[in-house]
Order: structure tokens, then sequence, then C-alpha cells
């Protein structure tokens, strides 16, 4: 068992290794060269069988190298997940986070129906046209979407990709949200349900500065 627990230990760090590798290195070779390097550490590591320390070590490179080629494949699929952005305007998914709520707009994550990211969406809300925004909404949406911006003391783009987030959309008005019924978990949206309930007793009971904490 001791045994089991730090060879599988070993390879997450080797797997962990290569993720790190991809989102710090500027570039990566192509796919095929990133596939072609872990099936060559593998083969290496069957010829060399007899020698555990070689084995270990042709192992650790070829998990290395699938943890690169994920990353690798995230970036592209991102950028051109980028492209696209700015030319949906509507899209159909489901909420994915708790919804963040403040006067006059509500903010959480969307997973899109066919797309394989996600949005961070933001509805402005009219006078009056405010409405309850819970986790597991199906919802239609029209608005303003685009690739989150880069600041220059923060990648706002870099720490939405770590979410899984590759576009930021807006919304104003009511008129842009149509429900089209529930769907994910059943004891998340529960418990999302009593935590709105008692935020909202603590606004109504709390001055505004003790609320907020």
């Amino acid at each position: 068992l001791y045994v089991t627990m730090v060879s599988l230990l070993g390879m997450a760090a080797s797997y962990a290794a290569g993720i790190l590798l991809g989102r710090v290195a500027p570039s990566l070779p192509r796919a095929a060269v990133l596939v072609a390097l872990a099936a060559s550490a593998a083969l290496f590591a069957a010829l060399f069988s007899r020698s555990r320390n070689a084995v270990s070590v042709f192992l650790s490179i070829a998990i290395a190298t699938l943890g690169v080629l994920h990353i690798d494949q995230s970036k592209r699929s991102f950028a051109d997940l980028y492209r696209r952005a700015p030319f949906l305007g509507e899209v159909t998914g489901t909420v994915v986070s708790y919804p963040n709520s403040e006067p006059g707009r509500t903010a959480f994550q969307l997973a899109p129906d066919n797309l394989p990211a996600r949005l961070q969406v933001t509805i402005f809300w009219d006078d009056g046209g405010a409405r309850t925004v819970l986790y597991g909404d199906r919802l239609r949406l029209r608005g303003s979407i685009k690739a989150p911006p880069r600041f220059p003391d923060f990648d706002y783009r870099a720490y939405l990709a770590e979410q899984g987030v590759f576009a930021v959309m807006t919304t104003d008005g009511a008129e842009g949200v149509a429900s089209q019924g529930e769907a994910g978990n059943s004891l998340l949206r529960v418990a999302n349900l009593l935590r709105d309930r008692l935020l909202r007793r603590l606004d109504s009971g709390l001055s505004a500065d003790n609320s907020a904490l």
C-alpha cells in the first residue's frame, strides 16, 4: 500500500509539474510533438524495465508531458474562443456559480450549451427590473460578449481562464434575460436559496457596513 501511494503521489506530482510548465512557458511545441515525446518516454520506460530508476524517470517525463499537452490544448482552444466571443451576442446555458447580487446588478458564471468554456456574466437591472438568479437556472441571454481585458498590473484574462472562463458578458435590463427552466445539482440549488435568504435577513437587520462584513 505504501509503495502504491508513493507511486500515485509521484504521478500526480509529475502531471502537476507538466501543467505548471505549460502555464509559465511563453510558447509550446505543437500537440504532435508533445504526444511523440510522451510516447517515446513511455517506450524507453518499457525498454529499461529492469532498471527501477530509469523507469521512474521516463514515466515521470511521459506524465509531465501529458500535463503540458493538456495546457497546450487549453490555450489553443481558448485562443479560438477569444476570437469568436464578439460575434456571439446571444447564448443559452446554465448558471454554474452562486450569483453575487448588489443593488442594480447580478454577477455569475454561465456554462453555455454549445461552448466548451464558461462566461462571466453581469446583468445590470433596470429600475424595478431586478429578479433573483440562482445556481442551476437555465437562461437565454442577449448582450455584449468580449474576451476578458488585460490590465498593466493584473492579467484578468489569465485569472478567468484558470476558472475555465473565456469571455465576459454584460446584459442591460431584464429584457435581455429569458428563463429556460432549471438544471444542475438540486442540493446546491437548495443551498443557494438558503444563502440568499440569510443574506436578505442580514441586509434587513444590520447596518450597511455590518451586513457587508
